[in-house]
């Protein structure tokens, strides 16, 4: 499995690798990107049931949607992104286990014991949530991704996640609802047991370290003509209108 670094906090190229990753390669592999502050719904969700649209807009939080379903989220800066891309094949876990034991695996190391929840996430052992995840599959391809709460703004998340006309609003045909759950970042509980906690960047760094090294793999990016199929997809789909508010 090839472990893919970003070059970009942008989360319009992210978004847009992981579309060409999922399909128009073959290859199994691990992408891991911090994105600048954003909400990214899923896509099957309403943005005006999810988001406050003017408090982005007043705070420069951009508003984006992903090829997967699953909820709302926040992203920044603190905010660590993977997703396991490849080929489901039998007599193999499910991606969903297989990157979430990944992860559990990493942050042992970091005397952070996590714990899978009943919805594919990832708690820690006071019960707050700092991985929340979704999926999208097509034919065999299946594409896993989550987030990771290092040190992100949680102020802004539940600003930015608090849609003026709430969840209780009346939803469409096949538009999903975000479940809320109580969260909480892994620095801040790092800092709870006595210990110091790394800056957001040493941590980072030492957190790709820690997956190349259990994963035994070496680190890769993307070439001149990766980026140039990459930016036409963020062009024409991840920064448009048509597809950021098709519900």
């Amino acid at each position: 499995m090839k472990l893919l670094l970003s070059p970009s906090n942008e989360p319009g190229f992210n978004l847009a690798a992981e579309e060409y990753i999922f399909s128009q390669q073959s290859v199994e592999a691990l992408f891991v990107y911090r994105n600048l502050p954003s909400v990214v719904v899923g896509s099957n969700q309403s943005i005006y049931n999810e988001v406050d649209l003017n408090f982005c807009t007043q705070h420069s939080v951009a508003v984006y949607r992903r090829i997967s379903g699953g909820g709302a989220v926040f992203h920044d800066l603190g905010n660590f992104n993977y997703c396991r891309i490849g080929t489901a094949a039998e007599g193999r876990l499910p991606f969903t286990e297989e990157v979430l034991y990944l992860l559990i695996d990493v942050m042992n190391h970091f005397d952070v014991p996590l714990h899978m929840g009943s919805r594919k996430d990832l708690w820690l052992p006071t019960e707050e949530k700092v991985s929340g995840t979704a999926a999208h599959i097509r034919g065999k391809r299946v594409l896993h991704h989550g987030t990771l709460l290092y040190d992100a703004q949680l102020d802004v998340l539940n600003q930015a996640l608090l849609a003026p006309n709430g969840r209780s609003g009346v939803l469409g045909k096949g538009v999903v609802a975000s479940v809320p759950s109580p969260v909480k970042n892994i620095r801040s509980y790092i800092e709870n047991t006595g210990k110091n906690a790394p800056a957001t960047d040493v941590f980072y760094r030492l957190w790709v370290e820690k997956i190349q090294e259990v994963l035994q793999t070496e680190t890769g990016g993307f070439d001149a003509d990766d980026r140039i199929e990459i930016e036409r997809i963020r062009r024409s789909k991840m920064e448009t209108d048509a597809w950021i508010y098709k519900k």
